[in-house]
C-alpha cells in the first residue's frame, strides 16, 4: 500500500509515468538505431572489425 499514491488518486503499485516514458523513448531510439544500421548495411556479419582483419577478409 502506497499512501502517497492513494492521496494522489493513483493505483498503488503502478510504475511512475517517468519510467514508462523513459522506457518508451529508449525503445524508440533502439528501433531507429537498428533500422539505420540495417538500412546502411553496417551489420555485414563478416566478423572483421579491426583493420588488420579486414585485409584478410
Amino acid at each position: 500500500m502506497d499512501p502517497k499514491a492513494v492521496l494522489e488518486g493513483r493505483v498503488p503499485g503502478r510504475p511512475p509515468v517517468g519510467l514508462i516514458l523513459g522506457m518508451t523513448v529508449s525503445g524508440l531510439c533502439a528501433v531507429v538505431a537498428l533500422g539505420t544500421e540495417a538500412a546502411l548495411g553496417g551489420a555485414s556479419g563478416s566478423g572483421c572489425s579491426s583493420p588488420s582483419c579486414r585485409s584478410r577478409c
